[in-house]
């Protein structure tokens, strides 16, 4: 997988949580999506869905506790669009 796609893919997370975000808080690879968010899990899995109609991907359910960032979940993206997930 190219650096690019992961980066098109990370940018594509923040933008979709970005709504989750403090006024001037700044998101990225390493921004913990509950603890720095303060988002409970129900609203992740809503986050996650939107993802997967965006990539045409499905994220199988044992793979959610493994995300705890969004470049855990854009890693875990780019793993499901090559198929090595």
């Amino acid at each position: 997988m190219a650096a690019a796609d992961l980066e098109v893919i990370t940018t594509a997370v923040a933008r979709a949580l970005e709504r989750f975000a403090r006024p001037g808080q700044s998101l990225g690879a390493d921004t913990d999506i509950m603890a720095d968010l303060e988002i409970d899990s129900v609203t992740v899995l809503d986050v996650i869905m939107e993802l997967e109609d965006e990539f045409d991907i499905s994220v199988p359910l044992e793979l959610i506790p493994k995300v705890r960032t969004i470049g855990d979940l854009a890693a875990q993206i780019a793993a499901l669009r090559a198929g090595e997930a």
